[in-house]
């Protein structure tokens, strides 16, 4: 009994003490000139001091347990990026600048509270009256032209010389742009940071600038670009705004002025004229890529249809076989000149990825040059990936290429590849676990620092000079290698040399190339008299293109573009369409519709060596419409029309 009247008489004395507490805190607060108020999680006001009541005409008993937005707000939600609301989810004072509609300046500060336990239980919220300060910036920014000169451009180098343009003053952001801190650079002289030819024209204008504005004092010196030497020797590039200071009597007091940094703006501008040059590249590349194809479509089918008529020498077969030989050689070029088109058909395929280097082993010799060694060590038992060779192909001479930069006095140049299991932190974090393949590239070159190793696959990024490279070869393998879903990693030390270290989910189907399952099904194709409409406005590649389904049994029809087809479709029974894509009055994806549209049975195959067609071009690359690469073999023309005579789908790419 005596126990519960001391807890009871404890807890009164301690309310008392809280109240005591808490009306001492409220006379200290009701004192101030600045809006304090207290608001629980939901915005529920608990405490208000006098001047936060007041400036909305209430007293502080009437505005506690009402939401804040209902007494500041528009009464229904919660005010858009209010610091309050901000300071309860971030856990961290936030602040806000506004302007009520009667013109005063407030700056708003949002503090969280929190409990014993570090849990937030509410914000604090502290509105200051600085329209005074505001105005008094904008007297001061009319009264002192110079003084707002340097405030509005503290962000660059604001700098101040004497008449013997010493510098007497510089901005803490003189070390960004040069290296030098403010201690070094003080009492130097701004032109013998120039490289000698700006310095030559920073002499000249000094003098021509000192004539005219004393002369003129009026006159306003244009803005002026110069080169500085930065501490490390590198070269920036500044442009210069200056002020020349008089005393009464007209003599030179000294020079006030502002440096801003336009390196970076001036290599943007560098990569944008690069940019363009390689678009025109890619809008010749697909212009030409259309025809040249075709052309090629036409001269490699025709010497595979005479090597399958058989009946030729020995001399003559081994003409045809190099007809064939170059042939894929111009296809290849083409398609990699596409890559700038952003046109490029990817056609996905089982690969052999130590096929694919010892294929690429002798001309990847020629590009790196006599006095750099290439050595491989390619694991026999290498799972095999899908994605497309040519892609592939690239990736590895990029890198390659990048090399043998990095060793202009020789070395060697190391090939690797194997299978590893991943893990979720492999490769930077940047792979999903499974089973890879990996191609590893390593070179005895200069190697690189760590802040050029974190900038090497960003486009346009590049440490070569006099416009040798683009610094597009590694952010494009960078992006193939993303596509198929793999990663690449890199190793360097400087002056040690650098490892590339590609990996790539293992396919896991079938090892066998899919154009080899593909000629298997060709035996048991059943293609007797069943008609084909050829559509191709390219006289010579529509013929061949005929004479090839001819011969294999099939009943041919042929149209000049896509009206010319749709008549014929009306006037015959057709059982299949192999279509261009671009061609005049109707293209082939119209065509593909309306056969859609109007006779859903009959198979459709579009065949192109290049796509102008952005939505036709993604549902190729998502296997939703038949396709064929031009330029093709026979051979893979006739596979791929038998397998989707035989499918039970409309469309088996």
């Amino acid at each position: 009994m005596r126990l519960s009247k001391s807890i009871t008489l404890q807890l009164k004395e301690s309310k008392i003490m809280f109240e005591k507490s808490f009306n001492q805190m409220s006379l200290v607060l009701d004192t101030m000139s600045e809006l304090v108020a207290y608001q629980d999680n939901e915005h529920k006001l608990i405490y208000v001091n006098r001047a936060s009541a007041e400036s909305v005409g209430k007293t502080p008993e009437e505005l506690v347990g009402k939401y804040c937005y209902e007494i500041w707000g528009d009464g229904k939600t919660v005010c858009q990026d209010c610091p309050v609301e901000r300071a309860l989810w971030s856990a961290e004072s936030q602040t806000d600048y506004i302007q009520s509609p009667d013109g005063k300046s407030w700056k708003i500060k949002g503090y969280p509270v929190k409990n014993e336990k570090g849990e937030i239980i509410g914000a604090m919220e502290v509105t200051m009256d600085i329209t005074e300060i505001e105005n008094l910036k904008k007297k001061m920014s009319e009264t002192d032209r110079s003084y707002k000169f340097i405030v509005d451009n503290i962000s660059d180098i604001v700098f101040q010389q004497d008449k013997n343009l010493k510098i007497t003053y510089v901005s803490p952001s003189v070390e960004k742009l040069t290296g030098y801190s403010v201690e070094e650079i003080m009492n130097m002289n701004l032109l013998d940071l120039m490289t000698p030819e700006s310095y030559k024209r920073g002499v000249e204008n000094f003098n021509k600038y000192y004539e005219l504005v004393k002369n003129n004092p009026e006159f306003d010196i244009p803005t002026l670009e110069y080169e500085y030497y930065g501490k490390d020797g590198r070269v920036v590039i500044g442009e210069m705004k200056v002020k020349y200071i008089f005393d009464k009597n007209g003599d030179l007091i000294g020079i006030h002025g502002v440096i801003r940094d336009v390196t970076r703006r001036k290599e943007l501008e560098q990569q944008l004229i690069l940019a363009q040059k390689m678009e025109a590249l890619g809008r010749l590349a697909g212009g030409v890529a259309h025809d040249f194809n075709n052309l090629l479509t036409v001269i490699m089918g025709y010497a595979d249809i005479a090597l399958m008529k058989g009946g030729i020498d020995e001399n003559t077969l081994s003409y045809f076989e190099e007809i064939k030989k170059t042939s894929k050689k111009a296809a290849d070029l083409v398609s990699q000149l596409l890559v700038f088109s952003k046109k490029q058909i990817v056609m996905p395929r089982v690969v052999d990825i130590n096929k694919l280097v010892e294929n690429n082993k002798k001309m990847l010799s020629r590009v790196i040059g006599e006095n750099i060694k290439l050595e491989t060590y390619l694991d026999k038992n290498v799972n095999k990936i899908k994605a497309d060779p040519t892609q592939m192909e690239q990736v590895i001479m990029n890198i390659i290429v990048n090399a043998k930069d990095a060793m202009p006095n020789g070395g060697i140049i190391k090939i690797q590849t194997g299978n590893e299991t991943c893990g979720e932190h492999d490769c930077n974090n940047n792979i999903d676990p499974g089973e890879y393949i990996y191609i590893s590239i390593s070179d005895t070159g200069c190697g690189m620092s760590e802040n050029v190793k974190s900038h090497i696959f960003e486009p346009f990024f590049s440490t070569k000079t006099d416009q040798k490279g683009t610094g597009l070869g590694l952010s494009t393998a960078f992006g193939i290698i993303k596509q198929n879903k793999g990663c690449i990693s890199v190793e360097s030390q400087k002056d040690k040399g650098s490892t590339f270290k590609i990996y790539l989910p293992a396919y896991e189907g079938s090892d066998v190339d899919d154009a080899i399952v593909e000629k298997k099904k060709l035996h048991n194709a059943k293609v007797k008299g069943k008609k084909i409409l050829v559509v191709e406005d390219e006289a010579s590649v529509r013929d061949m293109v005929s004479e090839i389904l001819l011969s294999n049994g099939y009943i041919v029809l042929k149209a000049k573009d896509g009206e010319e087809a749709k008549e014929m479709l009306t006037k015959n029974k057709i059982d299949f369409v192999v279509s261009d894509v671009i061609m005049p009055r109707m293209d082939g994806k119209e065509l593909y519709k309306h056969v859609r549209e109007n006779s859903p049975d009959i198979r459709f195959l579009f065949m192109s060596g290049y796509m102008d067609n952005d939505v036709l071009l993604k549902d190729i690359k998502n296997e939703k419409v038949n396709f064929i690469k031009k330029p093709f073999a026979p051979q893979d023309l006739l596979i791929k029309v038998s397998n989707i005579l035989k499918s039970s789908a409309l469309n088996q790419f």
